[in-house]
Formats: C-alpha cells, structure tokens, sequence
C-alpha cells in the first residue's frame, strides 16, 4: 500500500520522503485510535461498576442501564452489559487488530443507534451532540471494510473475519 508520494504537489517537497516511510503506518494509527478510546468507556462500565446501579429496593436507578431504562430501551441491564463489554473488549480487540471486521461492525450498530436515538436531540456541536457518535461510525465502516490491515493479528492469520 505505501504508494510513492508525489513529491511536485507537495508544498514542501522535501517531506515526501517522511510521508512515504509513515504511509503504512496511517491505518493501523487509527484502528488503534479507536480501540483504545472505546477501553476506558467499558472499563468504567464493567470494572468499574457503571453498568446498573440499583438502590436498596432492588430498583435500576442509574449506570448505563439506567440510563436506558429511561430512555425506554428494552433489556437495559443486558444492553448495558453488551456494550460495556464491546468497549472494554471490544476496544482491546482493535488495539490487537483481532477480529477487526467483527468487531467494527458491532461498533457501526452501536453508533448508529448512539445518534440516532440517544445523541440526536443535541443534534451537532453541542453538549452531547451526535457528531462524535457519527464520528466514530464512519471509522467502524472503513475498519469493517479495510478489516485488521498491516500490524493486526487479522493479517499474520491465514483467514480473516
């Protein structure tokens, strides 16, 4: 993939030779990227005890779960789960670069519903808006196309995802 910089459209053609050394290196930044911003998120979910919290009744009355019980979303407590653990796992995954494409497209259905029914409201550029969201959707769709890449456990096996 490192094709050759041209060297004639570029302001400061000396850096033409930097720019092909690190070409490479560009794809596996941003799998990289992403996974490692998605690990904190589950880990204060999951580790840290921020998928349901409950009061002395028994009744969900905060974490993640809470947070979509009032939203309405069914199951709350086994969504809370399933997406602290496709952050703090899933994350870990991309960082690896193992079962890239299956995890990336978790995170695309993840993000999607993220804008769209949770971040919407906000709309763009604002406290809690959906840019981010939508963000972090069009880099699950190039890691589901592109898969693990150069630097991934996904490349050195014989078959990918």
């Amino acid at each position: 993939m490192n094709d050759q910089i041209d060297r004639s459209g570029l302001y400061i053609p000396g850096l033409g030779g930097i720019y092909d050394s690190l070409s490479d290196l560009a794809y596996p930044i941003l799998r990289i990227a992403m996974g490692a911003w998605y690990i904190p998120h589950g880990w204060v979910k999951i580790i840290g005890g921020g998928v349901a919290k409950y009061n002395d009744a028994g009744a969900l009355v905060g974490g993640t779960a809470g947070f979509m019980a009032k939203m309405n979303f069914p199951i709350p407590e086994v969504l809370a789960w399933y997406i602290g653990l496709l952050e703090l796992v899933g994350g870990a995954l991309l960082v690896l670069g193992l079962l890239t494409r299956l995890v990336a497209i978790q995170y695309v259905g993840f993000m999607l519903v993220a804008a769209i029914f949770v971040h919407k409201a906000n709309w763009f550029w604002t406290g809690r808006g959906m840019e981010m969201p939508l963000l972090l959707l069009v880099i699950a769709v190039v890691l589901f196309i592109r898969g693990g890449g150069n630097l991934s456990i996904d490349k050195s096996m014989s078959k990918e995802f």
